[in-house]
């Protein structure tokens, strides 16, 4: 395999070098010597790792700290470009961009990869845009799919790692000038991934805070997210709104407070960081580490990015046509809470409601196929209604209440 690897980077390099470096080329070439390669056919997972393992000296590593990755391993690091092999365990749940060319393949394992667009319409700071951010096109990559890595806006994604592991490889040159490397935020905004050492570790402080539920963790967070730039207080806030979710004990009041004051301090485009944080509520409360199950995995990445039931549905029907997409779902869903993965407190009224809803019966015809609203009775007829209404609160569950319109 790592014979292979050294194969693929010298045969990069010469096209490259041909064509006489430049960095327009380097995606497409990339791309090209990777489907070439088809490197799926041949990998093996126990060999990379008794090599990593064993070997006298590792070729430099890229990423030490392994923010991308799980971990990220260099196999081949050249003057120019480098192949990284990244190892999933959890789904990578951040849309971005690219500070970079290359490309990439799945070497094991399935992902449901999302493409986005966004059109910018204000830049309140240099590192924050609002915009809107729009779905383009979902697709299930499998060993052997490759996909080319443009730099900036030209590619950004989302790739859900649903296989438990599922392993990656990148070809792709070191950060170039002139691109920052952004994070996206549905509806619509753009924050630029950087770091520096006082927001590292203040962000690691305030996870420090939540894990111990420190006396102090209020006013601490507080503080934080008021004292610093419009940056660093939209990704403070969006880390304590995702860890009051986690544990059930948002205070939707106190999030409010925060925005206020935060406009209060910086203008009224702080409400469109607030729109961007509440979004994360549709999936906040996942715990990816307890579910290993592929199917469960993809319902929820599907749940998580698509916007209406029938386009989930469409991409159920393509991508398995032996399967129906209400069971599919449903099984899931189901399968998830089970291995409390996800809290869905439904009693087996709720579970008995929902499998109906997915086969495609309204409330109404629900009620019928119970013996109509008469033989129902006010108080059973209440209950499903009730029920009704508790299904449509759950954000993870909007989009099965959404037509491709738009309407709930």
């Amino acid at each position: 395999m790592l014979d292979s690897i050294h194969a693929l980077a010298s045969e990069i390099e010469r096209r490259w070098s041909s064509a006489e470096y430049r960095s327009t080329d380097f995606a497409s070439i990339a791309h090209d010597c990777l489907a070439q390669a088809e490197l799926h056919a041949r990998f093996d997972e126990a060999e990379i790792l008794r090599w990593a393992i064993a070997a006298e000296q590792l070729p430099e590593q890229h990423d030490l700290r392994g923010g991308f990755g799980q971990p990220p391993l260099t196999l081949w690091h050249g003057s120019r470009f480098f192949v990284d092999l990244y190892f999933w365990v959890t789904p990578e749940t951040a849309v971005h961009d690219h500070g970079f060319t290359g490309a990439f393949t799945n070497l094991q394992g399935n992902s449901l990869h999302c493409m986005y667009g966004f059109d910018t319409h204000a830049t309140p700071a240099p590192n924050l845009r609002l915009g809107s951010l729009a779905l383009t096109g979902v697709e299930y990559l499998q060993p052997g799919s490759v996909r080319a890595i443009a730099g900036g806006r030209d590619f950004i994604h989302q790739v859900w790692h649903v296989s438990r592991p599922t392993i990656t490889l990148v070809v792709r040159t070191f950060h170039e000038d002139g691109w920052s490397q952004f994070e996206y935020h549905p509806p619509g905004v753009a924050a630029r991934i950087e770091t520096s050492a006082a927001f590292t570790r203040r962000f690691q402080l305030l996870e420090y805070l939540s894990r111990t539920d420190h006396p102090s963790k209020e006013s601490l967070a507080e503080e934080l997210v008021l004292g610093g730039d419009p940056w660093s207080s939209f990704f403070y806030l969006t880390k304590v709104f995702a860890e009051r979710s986690a544990r059930s004990s948002r205070d939707p009041a106190s999030f409010e407070r925060l925005l206020s004051r935060l406009t209060e301090r910086h203008g009224d485009w702080i409400r469109h960081l607030g729109d961007a944080i509440r979004s994360t509520d549709r999936h906040a409360g996942i715990r990816w580490a307890r579910l290993a199950d592929p199917t469960q995995r993809l319902v929820l990445a599907l749940l998580s990015s698509l916007e209406d039931r029938t386009s989930i549905e469409d991409f159920i029907t393509k991508h398995f046509p032996d399967a129906q997409p209400d069971a599919f779902l449903f099984e899931g869903l189901r399968g998830a809470r089970e291995a409390q993965g996800i809290t869905l407190n439904f009693s087996e009224g709720h579970w008995a409601i929902l499998r109906n809803i997915l086969r495609g019966a309204t409330p109404e015809q629900i009620a019928m196929s119970l013996g109509g609203r008469e033989a129902l009775g006010e108080a059973q007829l209440g209950r499903l209604e009730a029920i009704c209404a508790d299904l449509r609160r759950v954000p993870l569950l909007a989009p099965l209440f959404t037509t491709r319109a738009g309407r709930r």
